[in-house]
């Protein structure tokens, strides 16, 4: 399997994403992510939306694993990814770290899923790489079950962490998978205190967000009290820019330089936008900005987006215009 080699690199919209400045609770979440890390190549977080998986498995390598960092590679999935796309860029993404060139390859094993998967073991052995990938639950379930299977029986060097809202139980995954509950009352107001510590009362927010550590946010940052958190609450108190900024993010689906961003869309000010990410409604990381998965459910619902299409056709009009591919 060995392929041409040429200069490794990491693409900058796969590196490992910092961890939160400010991290609470789930130490003991933390402690056996990282002992089955020491244990089994495959380790699968399980949870509802905006609990805290991503941010868990961040803070894990970069507090347990300082050495793994930069042999980590992050591949979030985007919704309703095919499975053998889930599959190829496995393989692309693995080949580029190991300085491989792989286009005519990879393409060529495009209709073989046990080809394209046994490639990219081969390469993430070699590393040894570790690699991280978001939301399973954005494909196929069935077949990232089978995926999961597969790295859990033939990986032996790399590692391989998985988050999803949702993954069959299966016997071949059992004692690999931590499923992430709602975070107790006690560490959610740890959290607030430290992210809001002048909030005049931040137990209404903890009593109101459902153990929710995204919503958590949102409460603190709305100012809302007890009562259910809503899209027009969230959205009322953002600025049109900011507002128009998360559509474009959610249209466009993948991170975007903020270059290419002021191409399309008049940015918020400094302030605003960091604190959009303060917030959690806004990723920032070296591939530019993102949304979070909470961002697009919530606040653009799927019944939203027919209403889009003139927005879709002027972004892909402005995209086409820029001289990066």
């Amino acid at each position: 399997r060995a392929l041409a080699p040429r200069r490794r690199t990491i693409p900058l919209q796969h590196r490992l994403p910092n961890a939160t400045a400010t991290h609470v609770g789930r130490e003991a979440e933390r402690a056996w992510l990282a002992d089955a890390l020491e244990r089994t190549p495959l380790v699968v977080v399980r949870g509802p939306g905006g609990i805290g998986k991503t941010s868990l498995v961040l803070h894990t390598i970069a507090t347990c694993f300082e050495g793994m960092r930069r042999r980590t590679l992050y591949l979030p999935i985007p919704p309703d990814e095919p499975a053998d796309q889930v599959r190829i860029d496995l393989a692309h993404l693995l080949a580029a770290a190991s300085g491989a060139r792989d286009s005519a390859e990879i393409a060529g094993l495009g209709g073989d899923p046990e080809e394209l998967v046994a490639l990219a073991l081969d390469l993430a052995e070699e590393g040894p790489y570790c690699v991280v990938n978001v939301d399973l639950q954005h494909s196929d379930l069935d077949e990232m079950g089978e995926l999961a299977r597969q790295l859990a029986s033939y990986a032996h060097e790399s590692r391989w962490i998985v988050t999803t809202r949702a993954l069959r139980d299966d016997d071949a995954l059992e004692g690999r998978v931590l499923d992430l509950d709602r975070m107790a009352p006690a560490a959610l107001a740890e959290l607030a205190r430290a992210l809001a510590p002048e909030h005049p009362d931040p137990h209404a927010a903890v009593g109101a967000c459902a153990g929710s550590p995204w919503l958590l946010k949102q409460y603190l940052a709305t100012g809302a009290s007890g009562l259910a958190l809503t899209r027009a609450g969230i959205l009322e108190g953002l600025s049109d820019a900011a507002r128009e900024l998360l559509r474009t993010l959610v249209i466009l689906g993948a991170a975007t330089p903020a270059e290419t961003l002021s191409a399309l869309v008049a940015l918020p000010p400094p302030p605003e936008l960091e604190a959009l990410v303060s917030r959690g409604l806004l990723l920032s990381s070296g591939a530019g900005y993102e949304v979070h998965d909470q961002v697009a459910e919530l606040l653009f619902p799927p019944a939203s987006r027919p209403e889009e299409a003139p927005l879709r056709e002027r972004l892909a009009r402005a995209l086409g215009a820029l001289g990066d591919p």
